[in-house]
């Protein structure tokens, strides 16, 4: 009795950072995906897109991925992630927190609809940060390893990682902005990648709305729109560089300044997970000495 208590919590808990396909067909016409050499005719199920954004293109942010969790019945549940090399994809690791026997993960990328366009990667491996924690939201970052490559495809390109973590008191405040698909403010769903914009504010300031901040997460507020359920995963990109994952809690429809939580990546914990999977950054190669012979 136990255990199936236990499987029903960690079902709901995941449905909370993924946004479950819907029924009723699209309003706007389908097409097709390419899906390894293969095209199949594209499914029109809807996903939620996150509280009063702007619409954003793929062409502008061809980092941004959503990752498919589909179930031996075929029911996908679909969550953000982000391409951080040519061949990796960055996620939460609380998407991984309930996957049901015979699922299926794949990596759709170049699209700005979650369930067709762009192209299906399958999945080589993912790997969850060991000492993720789902009470605290500590260190909730995966990555997952595609077969393939991103290189080449249309509308997908990786994202750098900040390393140096920005001080939110700084009379200079970065300038940060949120990707996702998460619900509406009328809680409905949507087709399309949205944008809302944010500032990181200190601890202090969030404190008031979360307790017991740990070091890998960051705090920030909504400047236009923000992000909902089914947001888990989606980038915080600050000064064009990917600083954090949205870590879904709760949200209130009528906030007009949201005050949300997110994985802070320049976090030492972060850093040192994330090392053995991102670009190696080569430094100039040093330049021969000259020599110089000075004219009498």
């Amino acid at each position: 009795m136990k255990q199936s208590v236990k499987l029903i919590l960690l079902a709901v808990l995941f449905c909370a950072y993924c946004t479950q396909a819907q029924d009723e067909e699209a309003a706007d016409p389908g097409s097709d995906e390419i899906f390894g050499n293969v095209t199949n005719p594209a499914d029109n199920h809807r996903a939620g897109r996150m509280v009063k954004g702007s619409l954003a293109s793929i062409a502008a942010y061809p980092y941004v991925v959503t990752v498919i969790l589909t179930d031996s019945t075929g029911a996908s549940s679909y969550s953000a992630g982000v391409i951080i090399s040519s061949t990796r994809v960055l996620a939460c690791a609380s998407t991984f927190l309930y996957i049901p026997a015979g699922s299926k993960i794949t990596v759709r990328a170049g699209s700005i609809y979650q369930t067709k366009e762009g192209t299906v990667f399958e999945i080589q491996s993912f790997v969850l940060h060991s000492q993720f924690g789902f009470s605290s939201s500590a260190n909730d970052v995966a990555v997952i390893t595609i077969s393939g490559t991103f290189d080449g495809v249309p509308n997908v390109q990786p994202i750098a990682v900040a390393t140096t973590p920005l001080d939110p008191s700084s009379p200079n405040l970065a300038s940060c902005f949120l990707l996702g698909w998460g619900m509406t403010e009328s809680s409905a769903t949507s087709v399309n990648l949205k944008r809302a914009d944010y500032k990181l504010i200190t601890d202090a300031a969030c404190a008031s709305t979360y307790k017991n901040l740990v070091a890998s997460t960051q705090c920030a507020q909504s400047v236009t729109g923000f992000g909902c359920s089914g947001d888990g995963g989606s980038p915080l990109v600050c000064d064009n560089r990917l600083y954090g994952t949205f870590i879904f809690d709760s949200c209130v429809l009528i906030d007009d300044q949201a005050v949300n939580k997110f994985t802070k990546l320049p976090a030492a914990s972060i850093q040192s997970f994330l090392s053995a999977y991102l670009p190696v950054v080569s430094s100039p190669a040093s330049q021969p000495r000259k020599n110089y012979v000075s004219c009498p």
